[in-house]
């Protein structure tokens, strides 16, 4: 009985501090970009390279993708209560403008919306 109390005071620890500093917002929009650059290779800005150019996947700050979710800090397991809420920006504009010195040139940007049963990242 006791271990069983301990455990729930466990969860219930956890559960309530995950609350602290946190957003209700669920941050899964993201972009697929697709580019060409007038200075440097695909690989210099974390892109892979395609027969268009150059294809990333950033958050709306124009930062690439890292995990499933574009949280500023972490999220829960779905992409929501992410600490200090979700990344901010217009996507392409902060991609080229944060890379600027690659002269990068848009050619497509696709908004996705991430699920819980997206497999893609």
């Amino acid at each position: 009985m006791r271990a069983v109390s301990a455990s729930v005071l466990l969860i219930l620890v956890v559960w309530v501090s995950s609350f602290g500093e946190s957003n209700a917002d669920c941050c899964w929009t993201r972009a697929k970009l697709i580019f060409t650059m007038g200075n440097g290779s695909c690989g210099m800005v974390n892109a892979r390279s395609t027969r268009y150019g150059c294809e990333i996947t950033v958050c709306a700050d124009g930062m690439v993708l890292v995990g499933s979710y574009c949280g500023k800090g972490s999220c829960n397991l779905f992409g929501c209560f992410c600490r200090g809420g979700c990344r901010r920006g217009n996507f392409g504009e902060s991609f080229v403008e944060i890379n600027r010195r690659y002269e990068i040139n848009l050619i497509s940007t696709q908004l996705k919306m991430a699920n819980v049963t997206d497999t893609e990242a």
